[in-house]
């Protein structure tokens, strides 16, 4: 029985790597996300809006102001 299921999952290394793959970045994401609640300044923690992520329309088609760019339709 045990080497019906071990026959059929990958070899270790490629086992801890795949799991190191989705693990890392998550933690690095957590501590930076807990690094800027600690360290940002008050004067950026309210003047910071709420950013939808990278790659957004509305922010990327907006300038710095607020409106929209012409160069984007």
């Amino acid at each position: 029985m045990w080497e019906s299921i071990a026959g059929v999952l990958p070899a270790g290394s490629i086992l801890i790597c795949t799991i190191l793959s989705a693990t890392l970045p998550l933690l690095v994401y957590t501590v930076n996300k807990r690094l800027h609640a600690i360290g940002d300044p008050p004067w950026m923690k309210q003047a910071a809006p709420a950013q939808d992520g990278p790659g957004d329309p509305k922010t990327e088609a907006s300038g710095a102001n607020g409106q929209q760019n012409p160069s984007t339709p």
